[in-house]
């Protein structure tokens, strides 16, 4: 058992989101894995912590949760995070030797 496995009791599926068609744009949303890991909200003011920041572009990053799991190659920038029907594009990954912190944002329109 991995060191912090006994924490990984939810259940996320990792994607990518796509937009496809010349005229008619239609969102594609590709299934990539399924992860058990430990999700936790994101706390204001963590961003400086994490090199972030807290704008990006003149606007308050919507950062809204953390992701914490064992080491996995499909949890990195610009994948998406499924997570009770909502989801989340992954903004900064920190990889350790026992696991992977991933700090999601809420995902507006447009992906």
């Amino acid at each position: 058992m991995a060191p912090f496995e006994r924490f990984y009791t939810k259940t996320a599926e990792i994607v990518s989101i796509t937009e496809e068609g010349a005229y008619s744009r239609r969102e594609v949303i590709t299934p990539i894995c399924t992860v058990k890991a430990d999700i936790q909200p994101y706390i204001s003011g963590e961003a400086s912590r994490n090199e972030l920041g807290d704008m990006q572009f003149g606007l308050s990053a919507q950062y809204k949760l953390k992701l914490f799991s064992a080491p996995n190659e499909n949890i990195e920038v610009g994948n998406y995070v499924r997570y009770k029907d909502k989801y989340y594009r992954i903004e900064h990954v920190s990889d350790w030797e026992t696991g992977a912190e991933a700090i999601l944002a809420e995902r507006g329109r447009g992906g």
